[in-house]
């Protein structure tokens, strides 16, 4: 289980930050995974370090989101094939976080994530959804709106 008291506990991890990069998932977040300090290139092993994001401009790496930032993107309530969706988050076991996307009415899940870090993943689960062309593009409501 993660150590909650590290800001590295309450972020999404650095692969998984630029991943998230990649897929165009917002950079403007309180956190950011930037290079340890006085530092352009990093040495082979841990010489990255999450901080507040307004001070890694120089060294930044990509956005750190919590898991508040992370579920903030996820859709609201999606309509997918005439069903409505919600984003769900439950702990799953003492160790294991999951969220998933699933139908109330029916506890149907369209898809879902598990990790030890609930902000990991929401993370995992807004890559899958966006690889799966499930999100809405950014400013609509879902529905194309």
């Amino acid at each position: 289980m993660p150590d909650f008291n590290t800001l590295e506990s309450l972020t999404v991890t650095r692969e998984t930050g630029e991943r998230l990069k990649a897929a165009g998932f917002p950079q403007d977040t309180a956190f950011a995974w930037r290079h340890s300090k006085w530092q352009t290139v990093p040495p082979p092993g841990d010489a990255t370090e999450v901080c507040m994001a307004e001070s890694s401009r120089f060294y930044r790496i990509c956005a750190a989101p919590t898991l508040e930032e992370v579920l903030r993107e996820l859709p609201a309530c999606p309509m997918i094939e005439g069903e409505r969706y919600r984003a769900s988050l439950a702990m799953w076991s003492p160790s294991e976080w999951m969220v998933s996307m699933e139908q109330p009415v029916k506890h149907f899940s369209i898809d879902f994530a598990q990790h030890s870090s609930p902000a990991e993943a929401a993370a995992l689960l807004w890559l899958s959804l966006h690889a799966d062309g499930l999100l809405a593009p950014a400013g609509t409501d879902g529905e194309g709106r």
